[in-house]
């Protein structure tokens, strides 16, 4: 009898339905089981309700951003939790967002739109605990999205340093 393997599991945050749903149709064609959130709370809940291989959060979100997500996984968060790997995705363009990463532990930035071949290798390379960039650029032509982080954002991110 063949011994059947779990799944991997992602938790996706994104307040952008559709952006939520292609990166969704995306970790599963590569057969990860995803659960999905609106903000950084809902995906918080799925985080306390099942172990997960992979976060995939956005910045900017109502109720909790991606970052309040990330301090809070990162805190209060079980060990393994704590370990989980973490992919941020944003349209926010700024200068200093690999150290803003770094400064809250995740493993990479990556600037939407991006490619599916892309994202997906590495979120592949990330689930293998495989070295990533800390940035990846946008595949839109002319670069990253659109410019600045909202003075809220600017604040948490001051307040964690």
């Amino acid at each position: 009898m063949e011994k059947k393997t779990a799944a991997r599991r992602c938790v996706i945050a994104d307040d952008i339905r559709s952006s939520r749903e292609m990166l969704s149709r995306w970790m599963k064609e590569i057969g990860f089981e995803v659960l999905t959130g609106a903000d950084g709370g809902e995906a918080w809940e799925h985080l306390q309700r099942t172990t997960s291989d992979l976060l995939i959060t956005d910045l900017e979100m109502p109720d909790m951003s991606g970052l309040e997500l990330i301090r809070r996984l990162r805190r209060e968060g079980d060990a393994g939790q704590r370990q989980l790997p973490v992919m941020i995705i944003t349209s926010l363009s700024d200068q200093k967002m690999s150290s803003i990463a770094r400064d809250f532990a995740a493993a990479t930035v990556v600037f939407k739109p991006i490619a599916k071949a892309t994202f997906l290798d590495i979120a592949q390379k990330l689930v293998r605990h495989e070295k990533v960039k800390d940035v990846y650029e946008s595949n839109r032509i002319g670069g990253g999205g659109v410019a600045g982080i909202s003075p809220s954002l600017r604040a948490l991110i001051d307040q964690n340093r």
